[in-house]
């Protein structure tokens, strides 16, 4: 069918824009076309979407998968259909992977305010199943490797919605 599926996890989110941008250029230079879906984070959304990408015939799937259990996605790809995973994994991943090391971003950010004097740092993460533990594992280095203690009051979750981030902020600042 040269059709590449996408689903996201949030369209709203502005990582996503440029990334989408990037797969369709080089999917229209391939001459593919792309199908797109936001899963909202809701694994019964995901699931739908792959199903619909089944029955339109897609010959790839590029996801930011919410799910752990993969077995539909081995049974996907089991009927020849390809499957990429962007921006995260699950645990167990056997697919090709394009993501980011939060980690190090997280610990290099942490360790870059440290050196400009900065020694009490908060941190506002996304939904708890997303990248935000790898991040959290870098701050928490960066920390460590400064010797500053590590406060659990300065961790904050707003969600993947940009007025969770802003009144997460809210609550850190409210921290002093």
């Amino acid at each position: 069918t040269r059709t590449i599926g996408v689903i996201i996890s949030d369209i709203q989110n502005q990582f996503y824009g440029p990334l989408i941008r990037g797969i369709e250029e080089v999917l229209q230079k391939a001459n593919y076309n792309i199908l797109l879906a936001s899963n909202d984070e809701d694994y019964l959304k995901e699931k739908i979407h792959l199903k619909t990408f089944l029955s339109k015939s897609v010959d790839g799937i590029i996801l930011t998968p919410i799910m752990e259990d993969i077995s539909l996605l081995k049974d996907i790809e089991s009927i020849g259909t390809k499957i990429v995973f962007i921006d995260r994994v699950p645990k167990k991943n056997p697919f090709p992977s394009v993501i980011v090391d939060n980690k190090i971003g997280s610990r290099n950010l942490i360790s870059h305010l440290i050196n400009d004097g900065h020694n009490k740092i908060g941190i506002i993460l996304g939904v708890k199943r997303s990248t935000i533990h790898e991040r959290l594992l870098g701050y928490k280095d960066a920390l460590k490797e400064k010797r500053i203690k590590y406060r659990e009051k300065l961790v904050f979750y707003g969600g993947s919605q940009q007025q969770g981030g802003y009144d997460a902020a809210k609550q850190l600042l409210k921290q002093k």
